[in-house]
């Protein structure tokens, strides 16, 4: 017996899911999600985290679900003694099935949160109700709750293990990320190309999200310069509308093996 809420799978915008009078429901996996305790860290602030467990196979999504899907969403507002909840992101895996793009995590992640309390010393308690979607063959939107007084720190560890998995933020151009953007026009498009100072071998992936949030696009790798710069290309329509106005910025998350990056860049 689950304790997940099934949500309207038109609201929530997600397909692959049978619809309709008499269509069998879902066949739902084995799932687990549940808040963690993490402790205090030393700041004045508290340590949590949001675990997911699915089986083999399934999947559930980053901040950004990618072609379909839906990304996590977060109702904290039951909680005691709580200000604010940041939401911390392990770099996804970028993938693809027969719906296109996918950003997420495959069978388990822990999703990191840096709690503020209202008062450092009293106790706090988080409530969650939380609303995502996993993902195999079919896609199913799902709600589920959890409470946990966030105190003695006991799963810390692993929290700190997927802490460890967020991108690191870079402020302006870096030789640890991108290193510079530019545009360029193919003859028939104009092209976003960017050089990222990924590590010769390191299997890097670009995720890059224009100025509206549903704008992005996953470069594709054109080489590896001498200089050790790897150089990618997009389509920029795909990512920044035409005729906008200059001064606009592009999110761009790189992920490679052993180092992942989040930076803000101009669009050229």
């Amino acid at each position: 017996m689950y304790r997940f809420t099934i949500i309207a799978v038109a609201a929530a915008g997600l397909v692959g899911m049978p619809v309709g009078a008499g269509a069998e429901p879902p066949r739902l996996p084995e799932i687990e999600m549940r808040l963690l305790d993490g402790g205090r860290d030393g700041n004045g602030q508290h340590l949590a985290g949001v675990e997911i467990r699915l089986e083999d196979g399934w999947k559930t999504y980053w901040r950004h679900p990618g072609d379909s899907g839906l990304a996590p969403s977060f109702d904290f507002s039951g909680s005691t003694n709580v200000a604010e909840v940041e939401v911390l992101w392990p770099a996804p895996s970028i993938s693809r099935d027969r719906y296109g793009l996918v950003f997420g995590y495959d069978r388990e992640v822990v999703l990191p949160l840096v709690v503020t309390p209202n008062d450092p010393d009293m106790p706090v308690t988080l409530d969650l109700d939380l609303d995502f979607a996993v993902c195999a063959d079919i896609c199913v939107p799902l709600r589920d709750a959890d409470t946990r007084e966030i105190n003695d720190g006991k799963e810390r560890v692993v929290i700190d293990f997927y802490r460890d998995l967020v991108p690191v933020s870079l402020e302006g151009f870096d030789e640890r990320g991108v290193i510079s953007v530019a545009r360029s026009d193919n003859g028939e498009n104009l092209v976003l190309k960017l050089s990222v100072g990924f590590k010769p071998g390191a299997d890097g992936r670009l995720i890059v999200e224009g100025p509206q949030s549903w704008l992005y696009a996953v470069p594709e790798l054109v080489s590896e310069t001498d200089a050790g710069a790897t150089v990618f290309k997009a389509p920029l329509a795909d990512i920044v509308p035409p005729d906008t106005d200059d001064g606009l910025e592009l999110t761009v998350t790189g992920v490679s093996n052993g180092f992942a990056f989040e930076q803000t860049v101009p669009a050229p």
